[in-house]
């Protein structure tokens, strides 16, 4: 008896497809923790005159949970988890971008609105990553977004800097 070729068969060439498309996917999510992290970080400086106020310490705090969300973002694992587990880590970080505008009140209402709408692009090409008609066009359309993302991020990112440095 012959050995059976699983690899040849139309469903297995639709999941390979698909696991591929997944993976660019990863690809795609793994630069979205980036645009923050040039944020900085607290020195450790004590004096009295480097303490922030309270309201910029909650921007601060804020920030550091948008940047957590967003490493947690870029940890999802496509291939296993599909893109519902890439939606809830997207919802996560929707959540942290709402902390930060609440914390910044109107000081950058501006780059919180574009990361917001580009926010809601990346989820929406997630969510239509299927309907694309090729694996090729749905990496695409969710580069796209994704790209927008950290441009919109970066921009936040620097007002966030220039308040928690």
């Amino acid at each position: 008896m012959g050995e059976v070729d699983r690899g040849a068969g139309p469903q297995h060439v639709v999941m390979r497809r698909r696991r591929r498309a997944r993976l660019g996917l990863v690809v795609v999510v793994a630069p979205l923790a980036l645009p923050l992290s040039a944020c900085g970080d607290d020195d450790g400086a004590t004096a009295a005159a480097t303490e922030p106020a309270a309201d910029q310490a909650a921007l601060c705090d804020a920030r550091d949970d948008l940047t957590e969300a967003l490493q947690r973002l870029r940890d999802v694992d496509v291939v296993q988890g599909g893109t519902d587990a890439l939606m809830a880590a997207l919802d996560d970080v929707g959540a942290s971008v709402d902390e930060v505008a609440d914390a910044a009140s109107d000081d950058f209402q501006d780059e919180v609105d574009g990361v917001r709408d580009a926010l809601d692009g990346l989820r929406d090409a997630v969510a239509s990553f299927d309907e694309q008609g090729s694996a090729s066009a749905g990496v695409s359309s969710v580069t796209d977004a994704a790209a927008t993302l950290v441009e919109a991020l970066g921009a936040m990112g620097e007002q966030l800097a220039q308040d928690c440095d």
